[in-house]
């Protein structure tokens, strides 16, 4: 399934880490999460892969203090993904974001990141959801 749903190009686009240490209780407040995505955005959209574009980054306020960062991503029409090819790819995006010197402090700040699929035509593909909880859970 080819680059399908690697997320390389994420590690060079966010802040450093010390830049995004700067919240209460290790977590992100709205405001500095919507500082952190600006720069992601603004080198979007961009293609992944021969198939996947990924188009918006933005912050969610899930209730209770608790940020969740959202990657939106449009395959080109007429591929045959499904939840369960995304649900395949779901335990190396989690590494990439544990491992990674740029995305593993991202992890810890935020509550949780949702990965969103969608067809060009609007049609939805399916999500994946993880947070740092799983980064532990792999240990």
């Amino acid at each position: 399934m080819r680059n399908l749903f690697y997320t390389l190009p994420l590690a060079l686009l966010l802040p450093s880490a010390p830049s995004l240490a700067q919240s209460n209780n290790g977590g992100f407040s709205m405001e500095e999460c919507h500082e952190a995505v600006a720069p992601m955005n603004a080198n979007l959209p961009m293609d992944l892969d021969d198939i996947t574009t990924w188009t918006q980054t933005t912050c969610k306020d899930t209730g209770g203090d608790t940020v969740q960062l959202v990657y939106a991503n449009v395959v080109k029409d007429g591929n045959a993904i499904t939840q369960e090819n995304l649900d395949a790819v779901k335990p190396s995006l989690i590494m990439s974001w544990c491992l990674g010197p740029t995305l593993a402090p991202l992890m810890q700040m935020v509550d949780t990141v949702h990965y969103e699929y969608h067809f060009a035509n609007g049609e939805r593909i399916g999500g994946l959801d993880f947070s740092f909880l799983d980064c532990i859970a792999q240990e």
